[in-house]
């Protein structure tokens, strides 16, 4: 069974929304992004190389601040495609979290990707 490793509410803050005026101001967004990987031989080597890099990762996630995306599923593909480029990783879900609406705590959308 694979373990996992957890990037828990990462901030980010992007243009997104459907409506032109929802874009025309950066949002902050929550990710949570959990990675399917084995960590046996990490632990045994205590070696990030048969691990992840998270600050690697979460470095790689934030330079999407500089994009534009008008859905979060559009953003939480391209977060689970950035993630599954790491080495290591056999899958993951992605959390999204937006606070468009003023009476709810969150919109949120979780994807898994293999």
């Amino acid at each position: 069974m694979p373990d996992s490793l957890t990037i828990e509410d990462l901030e980010l803050w992007l243009r997104i929304g459907v409506p032109q005026e929802e874009r025309s101001h950066e949002q902050r967004i929550l990710l949570t992004v959990q990675l399917s990987l084995d960590t046996h031989r990490a632990a045994t080597e205590d070696s990030i190389e048969s691990s992840v890099d998270y600050e690697r990762l979460a470095h790689a996630l934030r330079a999407l601040q500089s994009r534009s995306f008008r859905t979060i599923e559009r953003l939480a593909e391209e977060v689970s495609s950035i993630a599954l480029q790491q080495p290591n990783i056999g899958s993951v879900t992605v959390t999204v979290r937006k606070f468009p609406l003023p009476h709810a705590r969150a919109v949120s959308l979780t994807i898994t990707r293999p």
